[in-house]
């Protein structure tokens, strides 16, 4: 699978020259702390930009993206709106940066979970697992994956970033169900990218209700779905 490109980068924001009017020093006082926004260097910036991520992607999904202000953000990230801008340019981008890492999580995930053809109810299986797993290390995660589509509606400019994802998501699901035809696990007249898309829209769902419950109810309404495809309701 092909890693998208991160978000481009923009030159640091330079302080103006010159005296100025000292800021409240209670509102300021945590911010004069930080380091400025002069150019990052090697791991440094690369721990600055998952610091931002990671904060950002608890905003988004805690308040949404109106809401999530760079400035909150930078805060909870320990680092300037200066940096914040540096490496992203705008709230947009760092939005498309968010959903980048997000999704990339969640396919190096189904990628480490299924590393053979598999028929319909194993794959299944297996992909609640591999997002268990995911939303146990990672709760924002489940939550901004939730909610992301719904931004989108909100604000278009986000629209394309998420497209994307959805659109490789079902390709990903698309190609593991190809895989089971081809190894003869799964029909192969079923049309697999038809049926990638309905599998994405169920682990959106199961995103959601991750993002609302706690483990425990979330493996619970797991365990009754593998029942209820397994014909396990039935009296």
């Amino acid at each position: 699978m092909t890693t998208l490109p991160a978000a481009p980068r923009l030159p640091g924001m330079a302080k103006p020259a010159g005296p100025r009017t000292a800021p409240p020093a209670a509102a300021h006082a945590q911010r004069r702390k930080r380091p400025g926004p002069g150019r990052p260097a090697g791991a440094d910036s690369a721990q600055t930009r998952a610091r931002v991520i990671e904060a950002a992607r608890l905003f988004f999904a805690d308040r949404g993206y109106g809401p999530a202000t760079n400035n909150l953000i930078a805060d909870a990230a320990g680092v300037t709106s200066g940096a914040l801008y540096y490496h992203f340019g705008s709230k947009g981008e760092l939005f498309a940066a968010v959903c980048d890492d997000s999704f990339e999580s969640i396919y190096r995930r189904y990628a480490a979970e299924i590393t053979e053809p598999l028929d319909m109810r194993h794959l299944l299986h297996q992909l609640l697992v591999a997002s268990m797993k995911l939303n146990r290390e990672q709760p924002s995660l489940a939550g901004f994956v939730a909610t992301a589509p719904l931004e989108a509606r909100r604000y278009p400019e986000l629209a394309d970033a998420v497209a994307r994802h959805v659109q490789r998501r079902d390709a990903v699901l698309a190609d593991l169900i190809t895989a089971g035809q081809q190894a003869g696990v799964i029909r192969p007249d079923v049309d697999a990218a038809l049926v990638g898309a309905l599998v994405g829209l169920l682990l959106h769902g199961f995103a959601d209700s991750a993002a609302q419950v706690s483990a425990d109810e979330l493996e619970a309404q797991a365990d009754l779905f593998e029942q209820l495809i397994d014909g396990g309701l039935a009296p």
